[in-house]
């Protein structure tokens, strides 16, 4: 049986979504990366980046769907998640080996 061990989840800033004054805009930033950089710190976010254009970005999270679904809450819905379940090495190629079978 294939065990998840890994989310990674792509998204795009929706600009939209944040306020139209700059230094509220700027402030809601911080906030948002502060909040990020303590999930790092903690290991709740295992991989963070984000392009240099700040557009988009990417995390790989370990844990269940649960916490996955209340971290990701709490940035929606200025931003919004592509998310998708990664399998380790050792599971893809069990798998690929009993397909030989």
């Amino acid at each position: 049986m294939i065990s998840l061990i890994r989310w990674e989840a792509n998204w795009p800033i929706v600009a939209g979504e944040f306020t139209a004054d700059p230094d509220e805009a700027q402030k809601g930033r911080i906030s948002w990366l502060e909040g990020i950089k303590e999930d790092i710190n903690s290991g709740v976010i295992k991989m963070w980046g984000v392009s240099a254009a700040g557009a988009r970005g990417f995390m790989v999270f370990e844990g269940d769907e649960k916490e996955l679904f209340g971290l990701l809450q709490k940035t929606l819905p200025r931003i919004k998640y592509k998310v998708e379940p990664m399998i380790s090495i050792d599971d893809v190629l069990a798998t690929v080996k009993a397909m030989q079978q």
